[in-house]
């Protein structure tokens, strides 16, 4: 029972603010493109400044890359499993390249929250897991900030957006490795 407490108690403790692999003497890095969006577009999931904060807990190869491309998008492309599987697959030649993937979400309550995927998604015939341990789970947290400049409108905060990820730790290995034999 103690070892399930002490599990319990690293899972809370591991959220954090800072990048893992951020170090203050790092060249910085070109601005971000967001591309793929069409002009018609109304909800953007994704804004610049949370991209930013993204790429900071990517792995460093990919943090060097400013084009990033949407994929699929629920408003453009429509609501299917099978369209989002397939304008995530990469062609044939680039199948053995290294890319990331960045999965946004929205619920109806207007939360933003997602994934980094090392690896396409696809439907799998048997229980397997793939990605390795650059993936991770995050979300942005709605944070008000009061005008310093007019503390007496307090109706008008502004609304920013705190990042917290989730990475993977080498003490999730036990609960998400299927140690059974296909078959």
């Amino acid at each position: 029972m103690s070892k399930l407490k002490d599990s319990i108690k690293s899972l809370k403790s591991t959220t954090r603010e800072e990048p893992p692999d951020y170090h203050p003497f790092d060249p910085p890095l070109t601005g971000l493109e967001l591309n793929g969006y069409k002009n018609t577009t109304k909800q953007r999931l994704l804004h610049k400044e949370l991209a930013e904060d993204l790429r900071l807990h990517l792995p460093a190869r990919l943090q060097v890359t400013h084009n990033w491309n949407l994929l699929y998008s629920l408003e453009q492309d429509g609501i299917s499993l099978n369209t989002l599987y397939k304008k995530m697959r990469p062609l044939p030649s680039e199948i053995n390249k290294r890319y990331g993937y960045l999965l946004v979400i929205r619920d109806s309550h207007h939360n933003v929250f997602g994934a980094y995927v090392s690896d396409y998604l696809r439907p799998i015939e048997r229980k397997q897991y793939y990605g390795n341990g650059e993936c991770f789970l995050w979300k942005a947290e709605k944070d008000t900030v009061p005008n310093l400049v007019d503390l007496g409108r307090q109706e008008e905060l502004d609304v920013q957006y705190r990042l917290k990820c989730l990475h993977w730790q080498w003490r999730w290995e036990i609960w998400s490795l299927d140690r059974r034999r296909p078959g």
